[in-house]
């Protein structure tokens, strides 16, 4: 049982429905009675997918496809298109094509210049919610609770939080300059030479000075559980007394890690999800 349990037991969590391949919304653009304009070129359609391809389709749907679908109309969908237009109807499912399923599995552990810190917002001001051990906010001196008031010499009055996150974000090999506030101290320019760091599984997270602490958890990536450990870890050794978990806007990832994260909060033998195979 992790360390945090005790903490846990106090999270008021805002839960989120947890989606592992969550359902696209498209809206199309209404027509209108004009005339449509002569097009300059025409571009060819993509080619039909091969019959072995609709072949291996329809018996992969058949034999595990979560619902049934009746064998007369498996056999009346000829193309691929024919087959999918059977499973997207059903607002949990989703057919990704091998290229997006590459740019998904990129999206979940990609990696960016920064600073290895992650902000949070008290009120207007913005704080260093977690600072990542051996990263370069960490090299610099920097620490939880410290209040970014300017960044490159520009005051961040008003800025929201991603518009900070996107400037300090940068080429890694280059500086970004961050005014500090500490509690009962001046101002601090601090110089932070950014590096190559880790698509953060936990983005944001704050702790107010009356150990209220809120995480955001955008999505359910590799380590997340781990490093949300660290992170409440960090968070007690500066007073945290209760906890927040922000779920708002995660369109799930993988259900691995959202029942690890589950089970850090939850009592031991609580039935979290069940799978039902054909």
């Amino acid at each position: 049982m992790p360390s945090n349990r005790s903490v846990g037991r106090r999270v008021v969590a805002l839960l989120a429905t947890l989606a592992l391949l969550p359902g696209m919304a498209w809206s199309q653009a209404g027509t209108t009675d004009a005339p449509a304009a002569k097009p300059i070129a025409v571009i060819p359609a993509a080619p039909p997918a091969p019959p072995e391809a609709v072949t291996a389709f329809r018996r992969l749907l058949a034999v595990h496809y979560v619902t049934p679908i009746d064998s007369n109309t498996l056999a009346r969908a000829a193309t691929m298109q024919d087959l999918l237009a059977l499973v997207r109807t059903d607002p949990f499912t989703d057919v990704y094509s091998p290229a997006r399923w590459q740019s998904f599995a990129v999206a979940l552990g990609q990696s960016f210049g920064g600073i290895g810190a992650v902000l949070g917002r008290i009120r207007d001001t913005l704080v260093l919610g977690d600072v990542l051990p051996d990263g370069p906010a960490s090299e610099a001196g920097l620490e939880i609770r410290d209040r970014i008031v300017s960044i490159d010499d520009s005051a961040i009055v008003g800025w929201s939080l991603s518009h900070a996150v996107s400037r300090i974000r940068g080429a890694p090999g280059s500086t970004v300059s961050l005014g500090i506030v500490r509690r009962g101290e001046a101002k601090t320019l601090i110089r932070v030479l950014r590096a190559s760091v880790q698509s953060p599984s936990v983005p944001a997270a704050s702790l107010s000075p009356n150990g209220l602490g809120i995480i955001t958890l955008s999505q359910f990536g590799p380590d997340l559980s781990a490093n949300l450990v660290q992170t409440i870890d960090r968070m007690r050794a500066h007073g945290l007394k209760s906890l927040i978990l922000d779920l708002r806007g995660n369109p799930g990832g993988l259900l691995e890690e959202a029942i690890r994260v589950s089970n850090l909060f939850l009592p031991q033998g609580s039935l979290l999800v069940e799978t039902r195979y054909r």
